[in-house]
């Protein structure tokens, strides 16, 4: 965080409302607006934010309209294009959201065990049916190690297993 942080992302609003607001709506500028989708869940980013400052930009945006274009027809053309183009934006980031809930669901109430761990074999998240399987309620998996719910004699070798994957 800090002043770099701050004009980094001022610099990625510009480069977003350059990108939303330009001719283009083809396959690539869908795949950068799916992209975003995923890193906002990625970053745990609650949806309320997104459209709190969609909201934000859009009455801006709506704002400046009003304040610089006197002709009416044009006006109201722009501010048409404007919504159209925002809720363009909330839909697509709107469904990355959903994915992600779908996703989520599907692992949560999975019959097999479904874990995430750390490079250090840390437990990041358990499903539900490891859970109940293992008998730990997920605070508890929070200060295990996966090498604490395998048998001793196979511990080296998922050791070499989690650092293969991690340093791939």
């Amino acid at each position: 965080s800090g002043p770099e942080q701050v004009e980094r992302l001022k610099g990625t609003l510009r480069a977003w409302l350059a990108d939303t607001f330009s001719q283009a709506r083809d396959l690539g500028y869908l795949e950068r607006r799916v992209r975003v989708g995923k890193v906002h869940v990625q970053i745990g980013l609650a949806q309320i934010y997104v459209f709190a400052a969609m909201g934000l930009i859009r009455g801006r945006l709506a704002s400046l309209a009003w304040e610089r274009i006197s002709d009416t027809r044009e006006r109201i053309a722009l501010l048409d294009a404007l919504h159209k183009a925002i809720d363009m934006e909330l839909a697509i980031l709107s469904d990355s959201y959903m994915e992600a809930d779908k996703f989520r669901d599907l692992v949560e109430n999975a019959p097999e065990m479904i874990h995430t761990i750390d490079a250090e074999g840390r437990f990041l998240d358990v499903n539900r049916t490891e859970e109940l399987a293992l008998g730990y309620a997920t605070p508890e998996f929070s200060r295990m190690r996966l090498a604490d719910i395998v048998p001793e004699d196979s511990r080296d070798e998922i050791a070499r297993h989690v650092a293969r994957v991690f340093n791939q």
